[in-house]
C-alpha cells in the first residue's frame, strides 16, 4: 500500500496546485478514529511550503501501525501484544491481514473479464502484473478556511475492492472486509458456528464492540471512497489451535452511511478531528 509522497498521481496533483493537504484513506481514517484506538499508531506529517502531507512511517514488516488489522483491540480483555502462542495481538493482526487478502480474492469473480475503469492501471502499479485487485479514486474535499484565511483542501487516494450490478444494471462500487474468529472463549467472543445462523446481529454487535477502532476505519475508508456497499465476511479458524486453515461461515452487505450510524460514527466529529490536526 503505497504511501502518500511516493504516489506519482499525488505528486502531480500537488505540483499542479490541486489541494494543499494530502493523504491516503487509511492514514486519514486513522487520524479520524484516534479517540477509538487503544494501541498506538504512527503517522508522519511533512510540510513543504503551503502543502501538508500525511505519511505512514516506512517499516520492514508487512504491516505497520497504521495498516495493522488489530483483533479484539477494544474488548474488555484484549490479547497481549507479544504473548506466547498464536493468540498474541501481533500474530492475530498478521492472520487478519492474510484472511482479508484471501477473502477479497474468494468473493470476486476471476473467471470472467473484470470491470474496466477509465485508467486501466495506476501509474505506480506493476505493469507486468496480470491484474489489479484494487480500484483507486482520488477525491478532493474543501474543509473550510485555515487559520491563515486560505481554503484547506484535502486530496485523498481512496480504494475500493470490486463492483456489483445494482437495480437497472447500474454499477455499484464495493468495499470488502472480513472479521476473523480466533477463539470464541477469549476476549469476550461468541461462538460463531452456533450464533451466526440465528443471531447474526448479536455476532456483529460483539465484533463492533471488540473491534471499535478497526470497524470505524473500515467504514471511513468506504465513506471516503464513496463506495455504495460494504461486503463483510465472517472467517473462522477450522481449529482454534491452528492458524493454517479457515472457513468462510457467512457474509452480509451493509450500506456505509447506515453502518456509520449503527456504530455511532459521526462524520462531523471525524472531519473536526482532522481539521484540528491540520491546524496544529
Amino acid at each position: 500500500n503505497l504511501t502518500t509522497t511516493d504516489d506519482t498521481v499525488i505528486q502531480e496533483l500537488a505540483q499542479a496546485g490541486v489541494g494543499n493537504v494530502f493523504g491516503t484513506d487509511i492514514i486519514i481514517a486513522t487520524l479520524m478514529t484516534a479517540p477509538r484506538s487503544v494501541y498506538s499508531w504512527d503517522i508522519v506529517a511533512y510540510r513543504f511550503g503551503d502543502k501538508l502531507f500525511f505519511e505512514k512511517r516506512n517499516t520492514r514488516d508487512i504491516l505497520n501501525p497504521v495498516e495493522t488489522l488489530t483483533v479484539s483491540e477494544t474488548s474488555a480483555e484484549p490479547p497481549s501484544f507479544d504473548g506466547n502462542g498464536i493468540n498474541n495481538a501481533k500474530d492475530l493482526a498478521t492472520e487478519a491481514f492474510y484472511i482479508n487478502q484471501n477473502f477479497r480474492r474468494q468473493v470476486v469473480k476471476r473467471n470472467e473479464e473484470g470491470y474496466k475503469l477509465k485508467n486501466a492501471r495506476a501509474p505506480f502499479e506493476d505493469e507486468e502484473a496480470e491484474e489489479c485487485g484494487t480500484g483507486y479514486k482520488y477525491r478532493k474535499w474543501n474543509l473550510g478556511n485555515g487559520i491563515d484565511g486560505k481554503p484547506v483542501e484535502l486530496v485523498c487516494r481512496t480504494e475500493f475492492d470490486g463492483v456489483i450490478m445494482g437495480a437497472g444494471n447500474d454499477v455499484q462500487t464495493l468495499t470488502i472486509k472480513a472479521f476473523n474468529e480466533w477463539d470464541s472463549t477469549q476476549a469476550g467472543g461468541v461462538d460463531w458456528r452456533t450464533k451466526l445462523d440465528v443471531q447474526k446481529g448479536a455476532v456483529m454487535a460483539t465484533e463492533i464492540k471488540n473491534n471499535s477502532a478497526k470497524v470505524a476505519k473500515w467504514t471511513l475508508q468506504a465513506l471516503l471512497a464513496g463506495t455504495d456497499t460494504m461486503k463483510i465476511g465472517y472467517v473462522s479458524r477450522n481449529n482454534p489451535r491452528s492458524t493454517q486453515n479457515h472457513s468462510i461461515l457467512n457474509t452480509q452487505y451493509v450500506k456505509p452511511t447506515e453502518f456509520a450510524s449503527n456504530i455511532a460514527l459521526n462524520m462531523d466529529n471525524c472531519w473536526g478531528i482532522l481539521r484540528c490536526v491540520i491546524d496544529r
